[in-house]
């Protein structure tokens, strides 16, 4: 989220879910983002980097008839290589790539009657965690022989820091959200 998009922050401590559902029993942290402006706004940031990084933010504010309608459009794509060589398949594992487009429309439709339409998609497509099993050492297991079923497996100590190895069968995270409101 670009800094200029934020308004501000709210931090309600303790139950509130009256207010904000049944599992906000510790809290909720509410980001409040800036409503459309009556000026010509915007802004742009853009990040390249090793692993085929690329991410780019932007936003753009103004009157679509001067002190009555309003627009708000803000966007951030995502999209990293993976860290890591899948080595049943040969591919990456971890890769990421995030798309997110939101837009809001505000209309002074009187001196008292004012009305805001917010809308957002996103669209993440993440690849497979990397993933290495790591053998038996903790005591129980020993003791066992080998008998403990696949939940139990044990490793005591320090798990080593592996650079090869790693492999998953697919089971990657791919989700597409889009949300709308009217106030």
């Amino acid at each position: 989220m670009l800094a200029g998009s934020i308004e501000r922050v709210e931090v309600a401590k303790g139950p509130q879910s009256a207010l904000y559902g049944r599992n906000t029993f510790g809290g909720a942290i509410n980001f409040v983002t800036r409503r459309p402006a009556n000026e010509p706004e915007g802004q742009l940031e853009a990040t390249f980097g090793s692993e085929s990084r690329a991410e780019v933010k932007g936003t753009i504010s103004g009157p679509l008839v001067e002190d009555r309608v309003f627009a708000r459009v803000a966007g951030s794509y995502f999209e990293r290589g993976g860290y890591f060589s899948n080595e049943l398949t040969g591919g990456d594992l971890d890769d990421r790539r995030t798309a997110v487009v939101a837009a809001s429309l505000e209309a002074d439709l009187s001196d008292t009657l004012n009305a805001i339409w917010r809308i957002s998609f996103e669209s993440t497509d993440d690849g497979d965690d990397a993933l290495r099993a790591v053998t038996n050492n903790a005591r129980p297991a020993i003791l066992a022989g080998g008998l403990l079923p696949p939940a139990f497996q044990l490793f005591e100590g320090t798990v080593p820091p592996f650079q090869d190895g790693f492999a998953v069968t697919p089971g990657f995270f791919k989700r597409d959200n889009l949300a709308t409101s009217l106030a």
